[in-house]
């Protein structure tokens, strides 16, 4: 069959193995994949990515019907009639066969978790299971979040050194030094004086987990299987460390479900809270420290006229109003306080408000 006008043949390689097929102002992004799923049984969506190149348009990535228009497009002011397309692998198919998302009753594998299938078919949790042992067969690369937002970091960072942010590059460095020996001392000596197992703060949630979970109902189905009824109910498997609405997996710290299944369990809660959380693991955090550099060994004879490279002058201030208040990250709580002048509640005080005071 000859090949249609203003058609072009993508030659999809995957390693030493080909598959053509026919690039039409028609053809969809799915029906293409539908095409190579047909050809490599073992792809799976999401485990691949598609790639392209042209003059002038190195590494261009194939993933919707828009790319496949622009990949078409181009094809015609160039008047090409083959265009390679690399299939390459997000995942290593030697050990890997397919990614699944498993609900299993069994209590082995609970809900929402995914799991890979090797070349044996040997399930691999891709969620850790937060004992704090040494587990082999967890993969690396699934890694622990501990529910940590670290999207404002370089801002908070900035703050912290807002004082000291106009000085050259060598003192900067120099008093940056000084704020961090300070404060890893200063978090080490607090730390010594705590009693608990698991750190202050993570003692004041367990609290607060009890305020929320107290009107719940649970129900036991074996050893460690319970179900929590609550709005939604939920599943928690405390063998496996593991919870249908998956904050336990995620924070390695029991949800407020979890939290209702060991009381009614009567098991230990420290016991199932990661070894990050602990004081021990605090302690040896700040068991190192920061060297003083005296300045008895420095050459004294520079003095204060030698030349400083400074920041260039900006006589141009930019346009518009600089901004005062932080951009909050998503997921962040922020606490509402109660105005003292007109009694709203919301972010202002009395100090800071400006609503209209009705007589």
């Amino acid at each position: 069959m000859g090949i249609m006008e203003n058609a072009v043949v993508l030659l999809c390689k995957r390693g030493d193995v080909s598959c053509d097929v026919l690039l039409e102002r028609t053809l969809s992004f799915q029906s293409l994949m539908t095409k190579l799923f047909a050809k490599w049984k073992d792809l799976s969506e999401g485990s691949f990515s598609l790639s392209y190149s042209f003059a002038g348009h190195p590494k261009c990535l194939l993933e919707s019907d828009e790319d496949l228009c622009v990949l078409y497009a181009l094809t015609l002011s160039s008047r090409t009639e083959c265009v390679d397309v690399a299939v390459k692998d997000l995942v290593d198919t030697s050990t890997v066969s397919t990614v699944v998302d498993v609900c299993s009753s069994s209590g082995d594998v609970g809900c929402d978790q995914l799991v890979l299938l090797d070349s044996v078919g040997t399930r691999v949790d891709l969620l850790p299971s937060f004992s704090g042992t040494n587990n082999s067969k967890v993969l690396k690369s699934a890694g622990k979040r501990y529910g940590e937002l670290s999207s404002n970091l370089m801002e908070c960072f900035d703050n912290w050194i807002k004082k000291e942010r106009s000085l050259p590059i060598t003192l900067l460095f120099d008093k940056i030094r000084l704020k961090i020996m300070e404060q890893m001392s200063a978090r080490r000596s607090a730390s010594m004086k705590w009693k608990g197992v698991i750190c202050p703060i993570m003692e004041k949630k367990f609290k607060g987990l009890f305020n929320v979970s107290k009107t719940w109902a649970i129900s036991r189905s074996s050893d460690d299987l319970y179900e929590v009824r609550c709005d939604p109910s939920v599943s928690v498997n405390i063998s496996s460390r593991s919870c249908s609405c998956g904050e336990w997996q995620i924070n390695s710290f029991p949800c407020a479900h979890a939290f209702c299944a060991l009381k009614r369990g009567g098991k230990n809660l420290n016991d199932y809270v990661d070894h990050y959380y602990s004081v021990d693991a605090f302690h040896h955090t700040y068991s190192k420290s920061i060297n003083p550099i005296p300045i008895i060994w420095k050459d004294v004879s520079v003095g204060s006229d030698v030349n400083v490279l400074l920041p260039p002058l900006c006589n141009k201030r930019p346009p518009g109003r600089p901004q005062t208040e932080r951009i909050p990250s998503t997921g962040v709580k922020s606490r509402k306080i109660t105005c003292g002048r007109c009694g709203q509640v919301g972010r202002h005080n009395r100090a800071r408000c400006k609503e209209p005071l009705q007589h």
